[in-house]
């Protein structure tokens, strides 16, 4: 998207047998600068391009000497290490082919518990006062609706992201609960 220089086209699908949500990066996108379009499908002409024979490429020449590039300028971590340790096969996979996983379950609670202080620290910074817990609530809610979850993960993880926020905003020394309790006294 950075790299645009007169046009970015992105699109996303209101498919509903597709579990997966648009991006919340599309919720910023202004109104006037969003073209809707419907695109229908002829069902057949897909299949027919599925089912097409596709040419033969030996790909082996070229791969190896990208793993050799890569091999030559990787800088091993420990957690690298350990991976290789454990599964050499495992490290090829993850660390020199880059081979694309999906976002761990336990992932999209991190990224909830960072939305939520996020958005109360950026209300903090414009309001001088915290914000509602019934608004970062709803903040939390619409990111973790916008994740890949199991509504039974969705519902667990908000319970357990409001239950870490409160329990930071409770301690005595968290930097927000103290701006704003020095802010009520004056």
């Amino acid at each position: 998207m950075t790299r645009a220089k007169k046009h970015l086209i992105i699109s996303a699908t209101n498919n509903e047998d597709i579990r997966a949500k648009p991006s919340i990066f599309m919720d910023e996108i202004p109104e006037n600068l969003i073209q809707k379009e419907i695109i229908s499908i002829d069902p057949a002409r897909v299949i027919i391009t599925q089912t097409a024979p596709l040419p033969h490429t030996d790909w082996s020449e070229a791969t190896r000497t990208e793993l050799e590039k890569r091999v030559k300028n990787y800088n091993l971590s420990v957690t690298a290490l350990n991976t290789w340790l454990r599964s050499p096969r495992e490290f090829l996979e993850k660390y020199l082919i880059r081979q694309p996983a999906g976002k761990m379950p336990s992932a999209s609670f991190g990224t909830a518990v960072h939305a939520g202080l996020a958005f109360i620290g950026d209300y903090y910074n414009e309001n001088t006062v915290l914000p509602s817990q019934e608004l970062w609530i709803q903040k939390i809610e619409q990111i973790l609706y916008h994740e890949i979850l199991t509504k039974k993960e969705q519902s667990s993880f908000l319970e357990k992201t409001i239950e870490v926020i409160n329990s930071y905003l409770s301690k005595t020394n968290c930097p927000l609960a103290e701006k704003a309790l020095i802010e009520e006294r004056f």
